[in-house]
C-alpha cells in the first residue's frame, strides 16, 4: 500500500465516521494498522491531518451522547488509537508533528474523560488503555510531547491510575515516567504542584500495593528530585516507604566501589539519590530511631510481596514494629552511603547523625544483655532456625558499627567525638558471633582500624583496654593492619599508617 492509497484509506475513515459508519471505519483503520511500509513512509502531515478528522468525529459523538455509548464508536475509538500508537512508533515525523495538531491530544482527552464517566470500573473496548499507549509512544524521546501531554493530561492521570483495570493503572504508570524523564529534570519545584504529588504519590501506592512494575520507574525518577520525600515522604503509608526504603538501597548498592575516596565528584544531576532525599533520610533517623526501643517481644514478620508484615494483634506495638523497619532499612541505607564520602559527603559531616549512632548501639546492646529479647545474642548456630532475617531488629548492631566505621574513615574529628563518647569500649563489647548480626566482628575490626589509623589517642585507648573479647580477634586486628602485641593481659597497638 502506497501513500496514496493509505491517505485515501484515511479519508474513507473519516467521511465513514461523519455517516455514523462506524463498523465501515473501524475496519478501514486496522487496514492501516496491518500496513507498517505504509505508515513508516506517509507524509506526517496529510496523515495526521486526517486522524485529527477522525477523533474530532469521534470525540463529538462521544461527547454528546448519554451514559450508553454505542460499543461500534467506542471499538472505532480504540483502533484509531492503535493505529496512532502504531504511527508513532513506526515514524518519527508523526510523532514529531503532533506538536502542529493538538486538537489530536484535544481530543483524546474529550474522549477519555467521557469513557471513565460513563463506567470508571472497566475498559471493555480497550478505548482508555490504547490511547494511554498512544501518549506512552507519543512521549517517547520527545521533550516537546512530553511536556504537552503532561500539562494536558496532569488532572486526568489520577482518574487513570485508580481505574479498577490494572493495566489501565500500569500502562498509565509508564506514561508518568515517560513525561518525568524530561519533565522532571527541566523542574525540580515540580513537587510543589498538588497534582504532581498526588500522580507521583498514587504510583508509588499502586506499585507497593498492587505491584504496578512501571511504578518503580516514577519512584526512580523522583529519587532525583530534592523535594520528593520533603514533601511526600509524610503522605506515604509504611508498605510505601518500605519500598521507597529497598529502591533506594537498590540504588546505593549500585554504585561503584571506586566511587569513595580521590574520585572526581559526580554532577548532581547525574546522582540516582539526591543529596537532599539522602541528608532528609538522616535527618528522619535523627528524630525517631528510639522507635526500635520499643521492640521488646520476640513477633516475627514475614514476607507478602517483597513488603515485610508483622504478626501481633497490639495495634501499638504493630505501629512500632512497622515504623521500626523503616527506620532500620534507613539506618542500613545510610551505613552504606558513608562509604561514598566523596558522593555523599553530608553523611561523614553529620556529627549528630553519629552521636545518634552510638548512642542507639549502646541502648540497644545493654537491652541484649539483660536477655530474653529481641536485642539479645544468638551465639549458638542451633538458634538460627528462630531467627527471623525479616525483622527490623536483624543486622541492627552491624549496620551501625558500619555506619560509624565508615563516618570515621580518615576523618579525624569524627574519630575523636567516637572517643569522647565512650564509643571504643563499646565497640570492643560488640565483638562476639552473634546470629543476629553476620560478619558483626569483621564490621567491629575496620571500625577499630578506622578509629586508630593516625589518631594516637584512640590508640592509647585500645591499648589501655583489657582483652576481653578482643583476645580471639588479635589475627583479624592485624590483617585490618593494625599491628598489636599482648604484653600482661594489654593490648599494645601500634601506629596504624594513613
Amino acid at each position: 500500500m502506497d501513500e496514496i492509497d493509505l491517505l485515501s484509506l484515511a479519508e474513507s475513515i473519516a467521511r465513514s465516521c461523519n455517516l455514523n459508519d462506524w463498523d465501515k471505519a473501524k475496519q478501514l483503520l486496522k487496514k492501516i494498522i496491518t500496513d507498517e511500509s505504509g505508515l513508516k513512509n506517509v507524509s506526517q502531515g496529510l496523515f495526521l491531518q486526517c486522524m485529527n478528522e477522525i477523533l474530532k468525529n469521534l470525540s463529538e459523538k462521544i461527547n454528546h451522547s448519554d451514559d450508553n455509548i454505542l460499543q461500534p464508536v467506542q471499538e472505532c475509538a480504540a483502533e484509531c488509537f492503535r493505529c496512532l500508537r502504531q504511527a508513532c512508533a513506526l515514524n518519527s515525523q508523526i510523532q514529531s508533528g503532533l506538536s502542529s495538531f493538538m486538537d489530536i491530544l484535544e481530543n483524546t482527552k474529550i474522549i477519555t474523560e467521557k469513557i471513565i464517566s460513563v463506567d470508571a470500573q472497566k475498559d471493555s473496548e480497550n478505548v482508555l488503555k490504547c490511547a494511554i499507549q498512544f501518549l506512552g509512544n507519543a512521549c517517547v524521546s520527545n521533550a516537546t510531547n512530553q511536556k504537552a501531554i503532561w500539562e494536558l493530561f496532569i488532572n486526568q492521570f489520577r482518574s487513570f491510575l485508580h481505574h479498577a483495570d490494572s493495566k489501565v493503572c500500569d500502562y498509565t504508570c509508564m506514561l508518568v515516567h515517560t513525561c518525568l524523564t524530561t519533565v522532571a529534570k527541566i523542574d525540580q519545584c515540580l513537587l510543589n504542584n498538588a497534582s504532581a504529588q498526588d500522580i507521583v504519590l498514587t504510583c508509588i501506592e499502586a506499585t507497593a500495593q498492587k505491584d504496578i512494575e512501571w511504578g518503580l520507574y516514577v519512584l526512580e525518577d523522583m529519587l532525583k528530585n530534592d523535594l520528593f520525600l520533603p514533601k511526600l515522604y509524610w503522605k506515604m503509608g509504611h508498605k510505601e516507604r518500605l519500598l521507597t526504603m529497598e529502591v533506594m538501597l537498590a540504588e546505593m548498592i549500585d554504585l561503584p566501589e571506586d566511587c569513595s575516596g580521590g574520585q572526581a565528584e559526580l554532577d548532581p544531576s547525574q546522582l540516582a539519590i539526591s543529596q537532599a532525599n539522602l541528608s532528609f533520610i538522616a535527618d528522619d533517623v535523627k528524630k525517631e530511631c528510639n522507635l526500635i526501643l520499643k521492640l521488646k517481644s520476640p513477633e516475627t514478620t514475614d514476607q507478602e510481596n517483597g513488603v515485610s508484615v508483622v504478626h501481633c494483634t497490639n495495634q501499638s506495638f504493630v505501629y512500632n514494629m512497622h515504623m521500626a523497619l523503616v527506620i532500620a532499612k534507613e539506618l542500613e541505607l545510610l551505613s552504606i552511603a558513608a562509604q561514598h564520602q566523596t558522593i555523599y559527603p553530608s553523611i561523614q559531616q553529620d556529627t549528630e547523625l553519629l552521636v545518634c549512632a552510638i548512642n542507639l548501639l549502646r541502648s540497644i546492646n545493654d537491652i541484649g544483655k539483660s536477655g530474653g529479647n529481641v536485642f539479645s545474642r544468638e551465639e549458638k548456630a542451633s538458634g538460627v532456625d528462630s531467627i527471623d532475617p525479616h525483622h527490623p531488629v536483624y543486622g541492627l548492631k552491624k549496620d551501625l558499627i558500619r555506619l560509624i566505621a565508615n563516618m570515621a574513615y580518615k576523618h579525624r574529628a569524627n574519630q575523636d567525638l567516637v572517643r569522647s563518647l565512650d564509643g571504643i569500649p563499646l565497640l570492643l563489647d560488640l565483638t562476639m558471633i552473634d546470629c543476629h548480626n553476620p560478619f558483626i566482628t569483621q564490621w567491629v575490626v575496620l571500625a577499630i582500624r578506622n578509629l586508630v589509623e593516625n589518631n594516637r589517642e584512640n590508640r592509647d585507648v585500645l591499648s589501655g583496654m583489657s582483652l576481653q573479647g578482643m583476645a580471639g580477634h588479635i589475627a583479624a586486628l592485624r590483617e585490618a593492619g593494625i599491628h598489636t602485641e599482648l604484653r600482661g593481659g594489654k593490648i599494645v597497638v601500634k601506629p596504624v599508617d594513613g
